[in-house]
């Protein structure tokens, strides 16, 4: 499929896995070089995780599948909490 997306003109390459970090380590740090923003210190952003507050999802990592599964948050009691004040 990413050889004929590439044929195509719908992406400009398509690495091969083993390739595909460094491709984008590359392309990222082009983009970097064009950009006319000053530098800023980064930050690091730590995973968000599995579980929100109405949907969870469990991970299988050995069957490489992610299931959701819907919190027991009542709709009413949602509507209610984040009532708009009128």
């Amino acid at each position: 499929r990413g050889k004929r997306a590439l044929e195509w003109g719908l992406i400009d390459e398509a690495p091969a896995k083993k390739e595909f970090e460094a491709a984008v380590k590359r392309r990222l740090e082009a983009m970097v070089g064009r950009s006319k923003r000053r530098p800023v210190k980064a930050i690091k952003l730590e995973p968000l995780g599995t579980e929100r507050r109405h949907v969870a999802v469990e991970l299988d990592a050995k069957a490489r599948k992610a299931y959701k599964k819907h919190c027991k948050v009542h709709y009413k009691a949602y509507k209610k909490a984040h009532k708009h004040a009128s």
